[in-house]
């Protein structure tokens, strides 16, 4: 209701807080909805891997910075070279390029699992930062190069809120997503640990024994066998939920490749309807 009153008021009013008068532009009105899944892809990917470097591998806060810091690096020479070619090339073919690379990076990080290292992250993510680079600048010449030059302070306005909007949905929806799929493989998991299983009740049996060895009674080493095999079973479902969230990012920008047919080349004007 909110949004709705809001699209309503600031349609009648002469000097809007945010016009919305602008999206009769095809190139703003596309550019503006891949912004919003470009901020949601990348700032929501971005907040997901610490998270998973931290929680599941055990990543103290300063190794999972290190981490990230070469992919900050390839971002900036990535975009020193981009803005030396951005005017020579259509920035609907950077702008594929950068989003095939990005999905194709985010399924190589669903392959992760518990023995995961630095190595396994290292390339993919240093990677990522030099592909996203090909989005950001063409993006917005796209977006904004065919807009009057009395329009331009306005779609440029309401195209940088779309993706700080997009980042913050994004990060929710991601986190969401991320809960509910753990929660999921969890119940998948659990369904096949019973006491009629060959496999889980020797599997009890080896770390009852081995708990035993190490000095505690029978039904102590028993418990503590049940809370490995929880453990273990919390740390799969969790692999799979992340595993989960970077497949959905990866198929986020594949899907939305065909908004990139109503972006403009940077010159000229074609406005969804009448002026």
């Amino acid at each position: 209701m909110g949004l709705g009153l809001f699209i309503w008021r600031e349609l009648r009013i002469k000097y809007p807080a945010v016009d919305l008068r602008v999206l009769r532009y095809r190139s703003l009105a596309a550019g503006s909805l891949y912004s919003g899944i470009l901020g949601m892809g990348l700032y929501g990917a971005l907040f997901v891997v610490p998270l998973f470097t931290q929680s599941v591998l055990g990543f103290s806060a300063t190794q999972t910075g290190l981490l990230l810091a070469p992919g900050a690096l390839s971002s900036a020479i990535v975009m020193v070279l981009l803005g030396k070619i951005s005017g020579k090339v259509d920035p609907r073919v950077l702008i594929a390029t950068g989003a095939i690379g990005t999905s194709l990076v985010m399924f190589d990080l669903s392959r992760i699992t518990s023995e995961s290292g630095v190595d396994d992250l290292f390339w993919p993510l240093l990677l990522r930062g030099g592909v996203t680079v090909f989005m950001f600048l063409p993006l917005s010449l796209a977006t904004l190069g065919n807009l009057p030059k009395q329009d331009i302070p306005a779609g440029s306005g309401f195209y940088n809120l779309t993706r700080q909007l997009g980042g913050s949905i994004g990060i929710a929806i991601l986190t969401t997503l991320l809960m509910q799929r753990e929660a999921f493989h969890r119940a998948i998991l659990l369904s096949k640990l019973t006491v009629y299983d060959p496999v889980t009740t020797q599997r009890i049996n080896a770390l009852t024994q081995g708990f035993q060895q190490h000095g505690a009674d029978a039904a102590t080493a028993y418990q503590q066998a049940l809370d490995a095999l929880q453990h273990s079973v919390a740390l799969q479902a969790a692999i799979l939920s992340y595993a989960d969230v970077f497949r959905f990012v990866g198929g986020i920008f594949l899907v939305s490749l065909p908004l990139l047919f109503f972006l403009g080349k940077g010159g000229g004007t074609k406005p969804l309807i009448g002026h």
